[in-house]
């Protein structure tokens, strides 16, 4: 198993969700600056990222990930947020086309919600 799927597990998530987390990983496989986390610590922040996006307050995750280090949490939930934020499907064509599919709920056409950190930690 992966921390993705262990995560996704604890919290029973939906389809939707469990895409859109699995989504949100594929696209840190791209990006340099994710080399820096553990994978807990990236499947984290996709799976929180994905309850935000989809308006659960609190997501359940949270509790789950006490033994996590908290600033590197956040720093990814940051760093994986403002690439949401700025997305542009031509970057990760692949990804995108994937997950553009029914198969995929469409998920890249869920559009991100502001300010994840201050809501979830502030």
């Amino acid at each position: 198993k992966t921390f993705l799927t262990i995560y996704l597990s604890k919290i029973k998530a939906d389809q939707l969700c469990s895409h859109l987390a699995s989504f949100l990983s594929e696209v840190t496989l791209m990006r340099s600056v994710f080399l820096q986390f553990p994978p807990a610590v990236i499947a984290a922040a996709a799976t929180v990222l994905a309850e935000f996006y989809l308006c659960r307050e609190k997501p359940q995750i949270i509790p789950f990930l006490v033994d996590l280090d908290t600033p590197k949490l956040r720093q990814c939930i940051d760093i994986l947020h403002a690439d949401m934020m700025a997305y542009e499907p031509d970057q990760f064509q692949a990804i995108h086309e994937k997950y553009s599919e029914h198969k995929y709920a469409q998920v890249t056409s869920i559009v991100p919600r502001v300010d994840p950190l201050n809501v979830l930690f502030g």
